[in-house]
């Protein structure tokens, strides 16, 4: 396959992997879905009766984007051949929890994280609907 294939931003993949700026960011955002999501499930965990906590702060108006914009960030990754099997463990771990109380969309993304395969059409295709914030993409 060619790199453009990969690209979900109009960059060649090779460009977004061996760029090492985009390496970078792409290591930030990797640490913080991972911290997210270890942090999620060890609170869960904590909490096991309290299933309002999950659901509060999926909801939450100032986590809701940035934990729903790390987890899409590191699909994307995933999309493009970056990837971390700590942070798909992660996510299987939360939603095996409490994938009943999160908010739907995070809940989308994690199973989206989960199943992405590197440069799959489908893939790309659900990247893009869990992207419901971005106008006139097609999908």
């Amino acid at each position: 396959m060619h790199a453009e294939i990969f690209s979900l931003s109009g960059f060649p993949a090779d460009f977004v992997i061996n760029n090492e700026r985009t390496a970078s960011l792409f290591g930030d955002v990797y640490k913080t879905s991972l911290r997210l999501l270890n942090n999620m499930a060890e609170l869960l965990r904590e909490t096991n009766d309290c299933i309002d906590l999950a659901h509060n702060l999926s909801f939450d108006v100032n986590i809701f984007p940035y934990f729903h914009g790390s987890i899409l960030g590191t699909a994307f990754g995933f999309w493009l051949g970056i990837e971390d099997k700590a942070i798909v463990d992660a996510a299987r771990d939360v939603l095996g929890m409490q994938s009943s109380v999160i908010h739907p969309c995070i809940a989308q993304a994690l199973r989206l994280l989960i199943s992405v395969e590197k440069g799959d059409a489908k893939s790309k295709s659900e990247i893009l609907q869990c992207c419901f914030l971005l106008p006139m993409i097609e999908v």
